[in-house]
C-alpha cells in the first residue's frame, strides 16, 4: 500500500528552507499497490528466527514475502494505461534512508494532530496555523523531511510535492528484525516514484489521481519485484505484530500521518 497526499502548491520550495510550513492542501491520493487484498498469510510465511525485541517491546518474528505474491502481467504492462504512463525502471536502484528515530519527544501528541490538520486540511485557517507552527517549529521539522534527507522522519516530502508516509521506516523502528521488510516497502515507494514522477507532473487533484493510476501500473509491472518483496508486511499485519500499526489501508491518510508522527516525534507513552 502506497499512500501519498499533496501538501500544498509550494511544498518543495517552502520546505527547502528550515522552518518552512505549507498552509493548504489540494487533494488526496490514496493508491493500493499489490498485497492489500491478498489472502491471509499462513504460519509458514513467518521466519523461524524470531526473538529479537521489537522497538516497542514484544517478540520480533522475521516476516517473509508471500510465496504467492505473483508476477507482472506482461500483456497488461505492454498495453499500459490511460493518461501518463510509467517510464522504464531497469536502471533503478533503491537507496535506503534510515528512520530518524522512535519517540524523539519533539512533539506533544496534540501538536502532531494540529500540524497534520493544518497541512492537509484545506479548510484550516492559514493565519492560525502559521502562528502555531512557528511556535512548534521543532515538531514540524521532526514530522516532515525532504526526500533528499539522509534520514527520514514519518512524512517524506517528494520532489513532486507529494508527501508520503514512511511506513518502511516505521517497520524498521518497531520491529528491528524486519529491517529488510521495511527496506522493501520503501523501495516500492521509490520505484513507483521514479517510474511515474517524470511523466506525471502534479498540479492539482486530477493530475494527482493520474499519478496514482500510473503508480498502480508501475507497481504491477516494472516495479513488480519490489511489490512482491514488500508482501512481507502481510505477515506482520496477519500476526498483529508491533509494526502492524505502520500501515492501515482502511484509515484516512491524515489519520495514518498522525499515528506515524506520534511514534517518531512524540514521547514514549
Amino acid at each position: 500500500m502506497l499512500r501519498s497526499m499533496i501538501a500544498g502548491p509550494d511544498v518543495a520550495r517552502r520546505r527547502a528552507a528550515r522552518g518552512a510550513f505549507v498552509l493548504a492542501a489540494l487533494a488526496v491520493v490514496a493508491a493500493a499497490h499489490g498485497g492489500c487484498s491478498s489472502p491471509a498469510p499462513t504460519p509458514d510465511t513467518f521466519g523461524a528466527d524470531g526473538g529479537d525485541a521489537g522497538g516497542d517491546g514484544g517478540a520480533c518474528e522475521v516476516a517473509k514475502p508471500r510465496a504467492d505474491a505473483g508476477a507482472s502481467d506482461a500483456a497488461s504492462c505492454a498495453a499500459g494505461g490511460a493518461g501518463c504512463a510509467p517510464g522504464a525502471v531497469a536502471s533503478f536502484q533503491p537507496a535506503w534512508r534510515p528512520p530518524t528515530g522512535l519517540h524523539q519527544a519533539k512533539c506533544a501528541d496534540t501538536d502532531v494532530a494540529t500540524i497534520v490538520g493544518c497541512v492537509f486540511d484545506p479548510q484550516a485557517d492559514q493565519a492560525t496555523c502559521a502562528s502555531f507552527v512557528q511556535a512548534h517549529q521543532a515538531c514540524n521539522d521532526c514530522l516532515f523531511t525532504p526526500v533528499t534527507a539522509s534520514a527520514y522522519g514519518p512524512l517524506v516530502v517528494q520532489a513532486n510535492r507529494l508527501t508520503t508516509l514512511n511506513t518502511g521506516g516505521c517497520v524498521a523502528l518497531l520491529e528491528p528484525c524486519n529491517l529488510a521488510c521495511g527496506q522493501a516497502m520503501t523501495a516500492l515507494q521509490a520505484c513507483t516514484e521514479a517510474a511515474c514522477a517524470p511523466s506525471c507532473p502534479v498540479t492539482d487533484g486530477a493530475s494527482a489521481q493520474a499519478l496514482t493510476a500510473c503508480q498502480e501500473t508501475a507497481s504491477a509491472c516494472g516495479c513488480a519485484s519490489y511489490r512482491d518483496a514488500r508482501s512481507c508486511f502481510d505477515a506482520i499485519a496477519g500476526r498483529a505484530g508491533p509494526a502492524a500499526v505502520c500501515e492501515q489501508p482502511a484509515a484516512p491518510f491524515a489519520q495514518q500521518a498522525v499515528t506515524l508522527g506520534k511514534l517518531f516525534c512524540g514521547g514514549a507513552s
